[in-house]
């Protein structure tokens, strides 16, 4: 019983200790300095919101960035002073227009699903296959066409270079 008791007390010990172990700054802001003309990401303290973009600036108060937007880069700066920056990560920024790879793979998939068809069909000794199999990767085409215009990747953070 001793024994479950000191197991359970440090348990409990580990679990409240972790969070203050995990809350160590890491880097200085000389990391961030050096990170001039690269793409990061940076949280701020008020609100917890993250800027994507372009380093144009930093110096020992404040990190200048040119914002990223959904398809390109936009022309709004946004100045974030030092007191007011949590976390820097270096971060890719993605514009990539997902419309040929969706198109390709929904018109594998209307294939596959024609050939599936067929196939299930062939087993149970129709005739012929059903009206309409050769339009399934068409259709497929143009569902994974639609699905590409409407669905982008969204910026991605890296390594983390700085945090309070």
């Amino acid at each position: 019983m001793k024994r479950l008791i000191s197991i359970l007390i440090s348990l409990v010990l580990l679990v409240h200790i972790a969070p203050a172990v995990s809350a160590k700054p890491k880097g200085d802001w000389e990391s961030v300095k050096a990170l001039a003309h690269q793409t990061v990401a940076v949280k701020t303290r008020a609100g917890g919101v993250t800027h994507y973009g372009l380093v144009d600036a930093v110096d020992d108060t404040v990190i200048t960035i040119q914002l990223a937007g959904r398809d390109d880069m936009t022309s709004q700066r946004v100045n974030v002073k030092r007191n007011d920056v949590e976390k820097v990560w270096r971060a890719t920024l993605r514009f990539e227009d997902n419309v040929k790879k969706a198109t390709l793979i929904g018109a594998g998939l209307g294939l596959g699903v024609s050939f599936i068809v067929v196939g299930v069909l062939a087993s149970q000794n129709e005739p012929s296959p059903p009206h309409g199999a050769a339009l399934f990767p068409l259709i497929g085409a143009g569902a994974g066409a639609i699905a590409g215009r409407f669905w982008k990747k969204k910026h991605q953070k890296l390594d983390l270079v700085y945090s309070i």
